[in-house]
């Protein structure tokens, strides 16, 4: 939960300056075989967390005047056989 996560942070060290994304997971299958929930876990852990996280911590980071932002992707954005969902997120993060 990315708003308790923030929070705790910003109570217990008294800001925050830096975000890393780095979270991921796979739901190989090819795309006949891929189910929605299989595609949507994928989107919703690489693409939304990203952007959820962004969210939640952009306002801490103003209240000290700034920070950074890391999103790490990786070279899977090209795809693999079974993983159009897994490239799809990796191209969008």
């Amino acid at each position: 939960d990315w708003e308790a996560a923030v929070g705790e942070t910003v109570a217990e060290l008294g800001g925050l300056d830096l975000l890393v994304n780095c979270a991921g997971i796979t739901r190989d299958r090819t795309l006949l075989k891929m189910t929605d929930d299989e595609w949507q876990a994928v989107i919703d852990v690489h693409l939304k967390g990203t952007w959820l996280g962004c969210q939640h911590a952009v306002p801490a980071m103003r209240e000290r005047g700034g920070g950074a932002i890391v999103n790490v992707s990786s070279e899977a954005r090209h795809g693999s056989f079974g993983q159009a969902n897994y490239a799809s997120a990796k191209a969008s993060a």
